[in-house]
């Protein structure tokens, strides 16, 4: 029968403690899993609250590592997930560490949605099609997906081949000392890179024709990004 030889608080500030058994470092818990453990140091353990004792330190261990992740950037839950797994962590665990991420509310997929939208919706010019399909990609569910693009929409209007107009004519001006066919095809590029449909940005083409061809002034080249 394993006996705990030690338990005694982490030095790095966690506020984990760390649990040994017969001599031998298990782990890290939080002082409330070891609470609902109810193990002190000294105790015998059977096998099966040493099972329950490896289980909670595992899904510490997980819990802890994703909250370094999360700390590192904002992640959707199912982002989350496959890091943890591609990190090696056990699907219970990682099942076990996302709930609770969820219940303290560090974790939130309709909140990480409207983040990504505000940022490339609303600030940076992205089409409504171009933000669903990046938000699908990172697993965040297509309602709530639905949602947080309609929200957007309605708090900042929903005309989206004026805002790909106004996109656009704010970069032709970083275009002046490139030739016409050049800035026509840059122009075309970043628009289509930002997921505007063909027809819309066929409009804006037709719209900034005269722009477009004029002769260029000297100014900063266009990033071509």
């Amino acid at each position: 029968m394993e006996t705990i030889t030690g338990i005694s608080e982490a030095n790095d500030g966690s506020g984990r403690f760390l649990i040994s058994v017969d001599g031998r470092e298990l782990g890290l818990l939080s002082a409330g899993a070891l609470s609902e453990l109810g193990l002190r140091g000294g105790d015998a353990l059977d096998a099966r609250s040493s099972d329950a004792l490896r289980d909670a330190v595992a899904t510490q261990a997980v819990f802890d590592k994703a909250v370094e992740l999360l700390r590192a950037r904002q992640r959707s839950t199912r982002e989350l997930q496959r890091r943890l797994v591609q990190k090696g962590a056990g699907r219970m665990h990682v099942v076990a560490a996302i709930d609770r991420l969820v219940a303290l509310g560090y974790l939130d997929d309709a909140a990480y949605a409207e983040s990504i939208v505000q940022s490339q919706l609303v600030e940076g010019g992205s089409s409504r099609r171009r933000v669903q399909q990046d938000l699908l990609k990172r697993g965040v569910e297509r309602a709530v997906v639905a949602d947080a693009i309609q929200r957007a929409v309605d708090e900042n209007g929903s005309d989206e081949a004026a805002t790909a107009l106004d996109l656009a004519r704010g970069r032709l001006r970083t275009m002046r000392s490139l030739e016409a066919e050049a800035r026509r095809r840059r122009l075309y590029g970043f628009l289509t890179r930002r997921g505007y449909d063909p027809d819309v940005i066929a409009s804006v083409m037709r719209a900034l024709r005269s722009e477009i061809s004029s002769t260029g002034e000297d100014g900063p080249d266009d990033p071509a990004q």
